[in-house]
């Protein structure tokens, strides 16, 4: 398979039946390209911010193109290249990231599976990160308000589609605002799956978990760590969290062999947390003796310690009422 196709029906607008307005659809075609760009990005690399210009592979990859426009509630058909004849090389040996897409796939399907997990209640942030996320938002803005209702479906495609309305955008912004900060980290573990596409490579952890890094200089550093693979070792660089404030990848600028002095960065990274009242929620949970003291210095914000102070009864009385 080549290309896959596609229906977005527009159900609510005011134009007569297979009409719609140029600054709705290319509003909607960008934010679906965009969404589709920082999602394959996302799964190819671990981070959907492109920072340098588009490659190329990933311009293929979202030329999509407009096959119709039909009457009814007005749907618009789309064609999307699969990821098999514009990205093989990115991702037909990619292992690293667990479940990685079939060649079958395009843009559109990891747009769709990037939407529908943004869009449930508490997501993990497999596949979406904070750029990604930010061109969701443009896209459910670009295409719905308070009548009007766009969903994506296809015949051809295994992933449910998704549906986009205004009741999704302050859910989504109010996510976008839960990222934990990308943080600086040295970081110890068994290294493994050494890739030399992307320079990227997996670092299995003391608690067992997976770590996928990437190095910031490969041609400074990949000899380095081919050399090491197999070995434990202790990295530097900037660890990027999900959404739940699990490591994502670390960028990683140093690599050297373990020695017993880097024991004390043998501790699992973990995101900051975001939101004040999940941090003392955490802390009363985890400890059945919580002191004020505690907390000083846990929370990166502004807030006073009599604000602190406030927050922590609020969530003893939470946790009292719930047991």
């Amino acid at each position: 398979m080549t290309s896959r196709r596609y229906q977005l029906r527009f159900t609510g607008l005011k134009e007569s039946r297979g009409e719609i307005r140029t600054r709705r659809l290319v509003g909607v075609l960008r934010g679906l390209a965009a969404t589709a760009a920082r999602s394959i990005q996302l799964r190819a690399t671990g981070s959907g911010r492109i920072t340098k210009s588009t490659p190329n592979w990933i311009k293929s990859t979202t030329d999509f193109t407009v096959t119709s426009i039909a009457a009814g509630s007005t749907t618009v058909g789309i064609a999307a290249p699969c990821l098999g004849t514009t990205a093989c090389d990115q991702f037909s040996q990619l292992s690293l990231w667990g479940e990685k897409p079939e060649l079958d796939d395009t843009g559109i399907d990891l747009a769709t599976v990037a939407i529908n997990e943004a869009a449930t209640a508490k997501p993990a942030g497999n596949y979406f990160d904070d750029a990604v996320l930010g061109a969701i938002l443009k896209l459910v803005k670009a295409g719905s308000n308070s009548e009007v209702e766009v969903e994506l479906s296809s015949a051809e495609s295994k992933h449910s589609g998704f549906v986009l309305d205004n009741r999704l955008v302050q859910d989504l912004a109010e996510k976008r605002k839960k990222f934990p900060p990308s943080r600086a980290f040295i970081v110890c573990g068994s290294l493994t799956q050494v890739q030399d596409l992307n320079s990227h490579f997996r670092l299995i952890l003391k608690d067992n978990s997976a770590l996928v890094g990437r190095l910031n200089n490969p041609s400074s550093h990949l000899e380095v760590l081919r050399s090491l693979q197999g070995e434990k070792v202790t990295l530097e660089g900037i660890v990027s969290f999900k959404i739940n404030r699990e490591a994502r990848v670390i960028e990683t600028r140093k690599i050297r062999k373990y020695t017993e002095r880097d024991a004390f960065f043998e501790e699992v990274p973990k995101g900051d947390f975001v939101d004040v009242q999940e941090l003392i929620l955490a802390v009363t949970t985890n400890e059945r003796r919580t002191k004020f003291t505690d907390l000083i210095g846990l929370w990166p914000g502004d807030e006073t310690s009599e604000e602190l102070l406030a927050e922590l009864k609020a969530s003893k009385n939470v946790t009292r009422h719930s047991s």
